[in-house]
């Protein structure tokens, strides 16, 4: 897998990329770290990568991390820079997360930790009552009931399943996934933009929060999606 980090802060860049090297060897990754410090490198970015961590020390770098946001990338970020206020800067872009520079080096290996525990693709084998199918929970856009069944809807499918909407849901990673209402449970990475009334997903699809549901479904997902900060 590949990793970039994008900036001009040599010293924090150099940092952290010996932490992703040590992390990568103790949890026995094969990891390729890249670093992209020239502004035309960014913007041409067409590598496929796991994880991008981009310094806000530079405006381009800003620019760039919205043009991702508002091209609907769904490549993670973590944001570093030593300045806090930009922490609120990385919530708005809908950053995996925010690290305060100077390194915290613990710090950072608990931010990956919990990034591999979540954002790594998590099979399911699943049957749709004539043959077992396997996919990645990356994949799911979100979950439909369907009496004792369910359907799955990916990118440009959707596949039925003969398992509960509960005990497909009790297989995702926890967090990740939440209940808009009975019907319905979302993968909060695929939000782009919600309210009471409707949440919008990345591919275009609305769906219909209800009342029950709408409070706890706020909470969560802005819990899942701030930016912890040390």
């Amino acid at each position: 897998m590949r990793i970039a980090i994008c900036g001009d802060d040599f010293l924090n860049i150099k940092q952290i990329k010996r932490i992703l090297y040590i992390f990568s060897n103790y949890k026995k990754l094969e990891l390729v770290v890249d670093i992209i410090s020239n502004d035309t490198d960014i913007l041409s970015i067409k590598q496929n990568y796991t994880l991008l961590f981009i310094s806000f020390k530079n405006e381009n770098n800003i620019k760039f991390a919205q043009y991702l946001c508002k091209n609907k990338s769904q490549i993670p970020i973590i944001v570093f820079s030593e300045n806090l206020c930009h922490a609120a800067d990385a919530f708005k872009i809908n950053a995996y997360n925010f690290l305060h520079m100077p390194l915290c080096e613990d710090l950072l290996f608990e931010m990956l930790e919990d990034f591999f525990a979540s954002f790594l693709s998590t099979p399911l084998i699943l049957s749709d009552g004539f043959e077992n199918i396997c996919i990645n929970a990356n994949d799911i856009f979100y979950l439909e009931a369907n009496n004792k069944h369910c359907y799955i809807h990916l990118t440009n499918q959707a596949l039925h399943c003969n398992k509960t909407m509960a005990r497909v849901f009790n297989a995702l990673p926890q967090g990740r996934f939440l209940k808009i209402s009975r019907s319905f449970i979302v993968n909060c990475d695929c939000i782009t933009r919600f309210c009471s009334e409707y949440i919008i997903l990345i591919n275009g699809e609305v769906l219909y929060p209800s009342r029950h549901f709408y409070k706890t479904f706020k909470t969560d997902y802005t819990a899942f999606k701030m930016p912890r900060i040390p």
